[in-house]
This record gives structure tokens, C-alpha cells and sequence, in this order.
């Protein structure tokens, strides 16, 4: 019987086998890499024997409420814990989904149990993870995978399967030199809960840079070698460079599993780079695997962003060039004011393959304002950087009003775009953003009791491999709109399963976010500034499923760009989002033949409350029954005498 590489890994821990992973360092100004040996490293004294886990203290059940009841058929996944920072940049990798079985659910997630206050916070904060084997009906929950702090997980899953967690901790306890390991690699049985320490690395990398205040190598991504089948993994993570120092390039390490690490080296030290926070990603695919970065450039004194793409084809031996996908002066045609504007890259985003065409998403900004974010994709395939959803005036999407004071370190307007994908060209992007309208004569920003913003997660979708993107809608709102039977919560961090996986003439996306009462808070501000309640939090899963609608835009026929020459006009529709009723009030000017009607987003009129009716002076209201109609963007049309007006409407279930 096959042995797993849990199994393996579990026996050759305890047979005190030797160090065997490989290591990469560079050869040439072209960024290539060529495996070389520990001697030459000069690094092989770093590690002692393992540690045994020394927690900071025993994890404690957070005092909380019970679960938010959302809408769109999220649950809970059990990971609960009070507001701690997530993830610096990247889109969080929560969630693994099983090749052979897409009911077999894996998920992690960082929480912390202590609320008191940022370092209370700080110390109790822990990994956990959860298990679904029926599609996210029920969860079997661990919230300690390491029984010690540990941040910032990365999940993906084996050959076999079985689920494998990278994260970084603190083994720093009675090693006096400060080398002790931070980055630490985790593993369990397929449909088992319980986690063992497979594998660490060191805090220093090969020229013994030990990071800002000896913080070591930390904010670990991963993925299984395919040349390897899957017995090594290629990890990525970063250095915060001491005050002082030049900016740290990433660094890299190949990992036999079961095995500990020598050291980390350099993945590109021709280039400054500033890139902690885990602003990275890692994707495999066509037996290829993909890294997407964020990368700082020094221009003249002046910080300009680019995100880079590289890719290996030999389980991370040697890596192609470096190739800026996006970043730097991208002159637009904005115009605001009349000036030639710039778009900066921001430094979120996430990856995913198709066959051996890689597919990122990252967000970017106009004049580099949060207020101005919006997502952009890029394609292998010469699709080239295309924007695929913006900030929203007309709703609010997007739209960064708050003071600065209130700003959350990572947040902006549009924030975090994850990315799955099917093998048909399908690609469909889920993305966190702020601003909400309470109705239609109201538009501002809802904020919380204590003024910080509410987001929500949007989708947007192409049907050709990110050549033409669709119109943005719901897939997770924050408010209630169905009378009292849902909760009000700031919706964020969306994380999707790579795979858009294709099922009858539809899509199924799956993805975990987090969902929590009252918004800011962000755990290690220490300058005074407002920073709201540590306030719980939970991880949520969310099953949807996509129809063509969901990937196309609105004819044009339809759009509320035509030329209106009377006044007359649809003054509201409320709720928007809607679920089962909205309410449509208008105004019509003299007589003339009236129609009112709702179309999808093929082009398709689906609801015609008013049809070529006589129409009257004056105002008037019709009330629409959407429960039969599945969620999406439509947009209502009101027609008099040959002339049209619109709206955008989102129906959310």
C-alpha cells in the first residue's frame, strides 16, 4: 500500500534521517538558479535538534457571540477569534480543495483569543484549521494546529491529499544567538484535524541577514514540486530588512518533506526589492510553477511598485526571467482635471493556472489614492494587464471616504482579489470593497459606530480568459436586506479555490472570507491612532453557483449611457442589493407609450412589470418579485416615447 507523505515524512522525522533538501542559489545576471551544497552555503550548523513546542500560553476559548447568520448559504467553518491582522498583502490562501473529491473541503485561518488590547492580541494568536468531507455542510475544527503563536498560514494540499500548512512561529526559546527558526512547515492525515511539525527553517538566510529586530525569514507561501510528484515543496517567504539596511529580495528554499531546511537564499539580490508582508504567490500548473510579486523600485528617490511574474519548469531548479507584468508610470486616459493620470500597482493579489497559461490578479490604483482602486488581470498568453473592475460612484463601490486616521493598514477601497479559474476560459475574480449605499437618495459611505468602514465581496467574471470582463455584483453583502433575517457585518479577506469548477452549463465557486460585527481594529498599531474595538471575527464558506450571466456585461443597448432629453427618470430602487422584492419609483414626463422592464446580464428582458402601457404624468412606483430570478447583476430599463433611462441592479441570494 502506498505510504503518505504524512506518513513518510512522521517516520523519517523519527528515524533521525539527515537533511536532504536541495537549495538554489543564483549563477548569473539573468536570474537562473543552480542547485549547490551546505558546505558552499556554509550554513550547516544553524539548526540544533527540534524544539518542543513551547506555546506562549494555553489557547483559550474566545468569548464571543454566536455566528452571523449571512446570506448565499455561507457557514460557518468554526475558525473564530478576535481581529488580528491577516495578511500584509497577498490574498489569503485559506482553502484547499481535494482533486479527486471537491466535497473534501480543507481550510485554515489565523485567529488570536485575547482581545485586551494589541499585545494581548499579538501573543494569543494562533493557526487553526477545518475539515469538510460533505462540501461544507459540517466542519470538524482544530483551533491550534501548533499548540504555540503562530501567523500567517499558507494551505495547500499533497499528492495524496493531505493537507500541508506553512506558518510562521517563534522557536527562538533558550537558543542565544537568535537563530532559531521562524518559518515552520505542518502536516496532517487526509480527513484527520490533528497537525505535526514536519519541518522548520532557519531565521537567517544564507548571508545571515536575521531581518528588522532579529524577526528572521517569515510570511511562508508554498507549492508541491510536480517533477518531485509532490515529495518536495518550493517555499517562498520574506525579510524586513533592519533600520538602515537596503530593502531584503525574497527568499527561497526547496524543502524534501520531512526534512529540515539549511538555509534561504536569495531569489533575485540583483534587484531592491522591499517585499514583506507576504505580497507573493505561488501556483503550479502544465507541471510548471508560477511566482507573482510585488516589487518596489527606487526611481530617483521615488518608491515606484511592480507586480512580476516568474516561472520554473523544473520544481523551482531554475526560474525564467523575470518579467514586469505591471507597474511604474502606466499613463492612462483618465484625465482627471484634464492631467494625464498614473496608475500605481498595489501590492495584493493571487494567482492561478490554466493547463500552463497562468492567470494573476492584483490590485492597482489611480495617483496611487485608496479611494481610486480598482483589479486588474494578467494572462501568459500575450492577454497582457486588462482592468477588470473599478471603483463605482454610482454605488459606492470602492469609493475610500473615510479620515486617514481611521485607515487600516492593507485596507483601501477595492482590496484583496482572489482568482479561480476553469479550463475553458472561464476566470472569475472575487474582491473585498468598502462603500455602501443606504438607498437611492442617500449615498454615503455606512461606517460603524465608531467610524470605520463596512466592506463587502464583489465577483466579476470573464468567459475568454480575461479578454473582456462581465459587470461587477454581490457575492456577499454586509447588510440586511431581508427584514430582520440576516446580520449586518463588514464581509473580508475573500480566499477561492483555485479550480472554477464546471458543473451542467454552470460554474461552482467556493470561498471562505471573514465576517465580523464591527469593522477596524488592526492588531499591532501602536502610534495612538484610532483603531476601533478588537472585535470578534469568523471564517465563513460560501458555495456559488455561476451562470454564463455572471461573466458577461450588459448590452450595451440597455446601459444607462443614452442620451435622456426630458426629465424623465427612475429616482429609486430599493434595496439594492436586492433579495426577493425591490421596489422601483419613477417619474414620467406627459403621455406616451410606457414600458418599465428588467433585463439579465445576456441582454434577456426576464421581469416586464410595465409593458407598452399608456403612461401619465407624475410620479410612480411598481414593486418587482425577484425570488425567482438567480443572483447577478441586471439592470432596470425605463422607456417612454422611444427614449430610455437605466439602473444597475445586483439580486443576491
Amino acid at each position: 500500500m502506498k505510504q503518505t507523505l504524512f506518513l513518510a515524512a512522521c517516520a523519517t522525522l523519527l528515524a533521525g534521517a539527515p537533511v536532504a533538501a536541495q537549495q538554489i542559489a543564483p549563477t548569473d545576471a539573468k536570474h537562473v538558479y543552480v542547485p549547490t551544497t551546505r558546505e558552499a552555503l556554509r550554513v550547516s550548523n544553524l539548526f540544533t535538534d527540534p524544539s518542543p513546542l513551547n506555546p506562549n500560553r494555553p489557547i483559550q476559548a474566545a468569548v464571543q457571540g454566536a455566528p452571523l447568520n449571512l446570506r448565499g448559504g455561507a457557514k460557518p467553518t468554526g475558525l473564530q477569534g478576535y481581529y488580528d491582522y491577516q495578511s500584509n498583502g497577498m490574498s489569503p490562501h485559506w482553502m484547499a480543495v481535494a482533486d479527486n473529491d471537491p466535497q473534501k473541503l480543507h481550510v485554515t485561518y489565523m485567529l488570536a483569543t485575547d482581545n485586551f488590547d494589541s499585545t494581548a492580541i499579538s501573543a494569543s494568536r494562533r493557526v487553526g484549521y477545518s475539515y469538510s468531507g460533505d462540501g461544507g455542510a459540517t466542519w470538524s475544527t482544530n483551533p491550534d494546529i501548533g499548540g504555540m503563536r503562530l501567523g500567517f498560514p499558507y494551505i495547500e494540499l499533497s499528492v495524496d491529499n493531505e493537507p500541508f500548512i506553512a506558518a510562521h512561529g517563534d522557536l527562538t526559546t533558550g537558543v542565544a544567538d537568535g537563530s532559531g527558526p521562524r518559518t515552520l512547515l505542518y502536516a496532517a492525515e487526509s480527513g484527520k484535524t490533528e497537525f505535526s511539525r514536519i519541518a522548520k527553517f532557519p531565521r537567517r538566510t544564507s548571508s545571515l541577514r536575521d531581518g528588522d529586530g532579529g524577526a528572521g525569514v517569515i510570511w511562508p507561501a508554498f507549492e508541491f514540486s510536480p517533477q518531485a510528484g509532490g515529495a518536495e515543496a518550493v517555499c517562498v517567504a520574506s525579510l524586513s530588512p533592519r533600520q538602515g539596511q537596503n530593502p531584503a529580495p525574497l527568499q527561497f528554499s526547496i524543502v524534501s518533506i520531512g526534512a529540515d531546511v539549511d538555509s534561504w537564499i536569495d531569489f533575485n539580490d540583483s534587484t531592491v526589492c522591499a517585499t514583506s508582508g507576504g505580497s507573493y504567490v505561488l501556483a503550479s500548473g502544465g507541471g510548471k510553477i508560477g511566482l507573482a510579486y510585488y516589487l518596489t523600485i527606487d526611481n530617483n528617490g521615488a518608491n515606484e511598485g511592480r507586480i512580476i511574474f516568474s516561472e520554473s519548469s523544473d520544481g523551482g531548479n531554475s526560474w525564467s526571467d523575470p518579467v514586469a507584468i505591471f507597474g511604474g508610470s502606466i499613463n492612462t486616459q483618465f484625465n482627471l482635471e484634464g492631467d494625464e493620470d498614473t496608475i500605481t500597482a498595489g501590492n495584493q493579489l493571487d494567482i492561478a493556472y490554466v493547463g500552463e497559461t497562468a492567470h494573476v490578479v492584483f490590485t492597482g490604483s489611480l495617483n496611487n489614492l485608496y479611494r481610486f482602486q480598482s483589479v486588474w488581470h494578467w494572462a501568459n498568453d500575450g492577454t497582457g494587464a486588462r482592468q477588470a473592475a473599478g471603483a463605482d460612484f454610482a454605488n459606492l463601490r470602492g469609493v475610500y471616504t473615510i479620515p486617514r486616521i481611521k485607515a487600516q493598514p492593507g485596507f483601501s477601497g477595492i482590496s484583496y482579489p482572489t482568482i479561480a479559474a476553469n479550463k475553458d476560459g472561464h476566470v472569475f475574480i472575487a474582491y473585498m470593497a468598502s462603500g455602501q449605499v443606504v438607498d437611492d437618495s442617500v449615498r454615503e459611505n455606512i461606517v460603524s459606530a465608531d467610524g470605520f468602514l463596512y466592506y463587502r465581496v464583489w465577483g466579476v467574471g470573464s468567459p475568454d480568459g480575461g479578454k473582456t470582463w462581465g459587470d461587477s455584483y454581490v457575492l456577499q453583502d454586509w447588510a440586511d436586506i431581508d427584514g430582520g433575517n440576516t446580520d449586518s457585518a463588514s464581509i473580508e479577506y475573500p480566499s477561492a479555490a483555485e479550480e472554477l469548477r464546471k458543473v451542467g452549463d454552470n460554474y461552482e465557486h467556493l470561498m471562505t472570507f471573514q465576517a465580523r460585527r464591527d469593522p477596524g481594529m488592526y492588531a499591532f498599531i501602536s502610534d495612538g491612532s484610532d483603531r476601533g474595538p478588537g472585535s470578534e471575527c469568523f471564517q465563513y464558506f460560501q458555495r456559488s453557483m455561476l451562470t454564463e450571466a455572471n461573466f458577461l456585461e450588459i448590452p450595451s443597448s440597455v446601459n444607462d449611457r443614452l442620451v435622456v432629453t426630458n426629465r424623465m427618470a427612475i429616482n429609486s430602487a430599493f434595496p439594492n442589493p436586492a433579495n426577493n422584492s425591490l421596489t422601483v419609483n419613477y417619474t414620467l414626463v406627459g403621455g406616451g407609450e410606457v414600458s418599465l422592464k428588467l433585463y439579465n446580464a445576456l441582454g434577456d428582458a426576464v421581469l416586464a412589470p410595465v409593458n407598452a402601457e399608456r403612461g401619465y404624468n407624475g410620479e410612480h412606483s411598481r414593486t418587482l418579485d425577484l425570488s425567482g430570478l438567480p443572483a447577478g447583476p441586471y439592470r432596470i430599463v425605463l422607456s417612454q416615447n422611444g427614449q430610455n433611462v437605466s439602473m444597475p441592479l445586483n439580486v443576491v441570494r
